[in-house]
């Protein structure tokens, strides 16, 4: 097995496949969990990928099949369903200048309100935000990787911020 190969190309695409996987679950705990599956079940069946310039679309296939199976398996043991709250924050020490416990805390309940409103989001949309968000991408970059006009990212994305921002305005009612 090309090991050698794989890993060249699984470096190219961890940060591309992640964001993937964030806008598949809507989670970063859970997003994590899908792309290291995602990267272990491409690794155990690379010998079986005829073309590696198909490499990113055959990692989003494993992404999306690892993903019904987690949906079919968490059927049958609800407490997986319920949303992950990141409790395992370090405590500050007198010498640490960085932000309180109290502004930590706003923080993670912001990120999981706009988590949960990404949610919400058509994929189309939230793909789009996800990649020129939490990427970075440049519009070219984002229509390049959809396959899709650069018209239709900026469309895509207007739509996503407004309704992100009712979203979130209805939110802090």
């Amino acid at each position: 097995m090309p090991t050698h190969a794989f890993e060249e190309l699984a470096q190219d695409y961890i940060k591309p496949l992640y964001s993937y996987c964030l806008s598949l679950m809507c989670d970063p705990h859970r997003a994590e969990e899908l792309a290291q599956e995602t990267l272990v079940r491409a690794y155990e069946n690379y010998p079986s990928l005829k073309n590696p310039d198909k490499f990113y679309p055959w990692l989003k296939g494993i992404a999306q099949r690892c993903r019904w199976t987690w949906f079919r398996s968490a059927k049958h043991n609800p407490v997986d369903l319920r949303v992950h709250s990141d409790q395992d924050g370090v405590s500050p020490t007198l010498q640490d200048d960085g932000p309180s416990p109290a502004d930590q805390m706003e923080k993670r309940e912001r990120t999981q309100e706009l988590l949960r409103a990404l949610k919400k989001l058509s994929r189309p949309n939230r793909e789009v935000v996800i990649l020129r968000y939490f990427e970075e991408l440049s519009y070219a970059e984002i229509a390049m990787r959809l396959g899709v006009s650069i018209d239709a990212v900026d469309q895509r994305l207007t739509r996503a911020k407004l309704k992100l921002r009712n979203l979130l305005q209805y939110a802090e009612i």
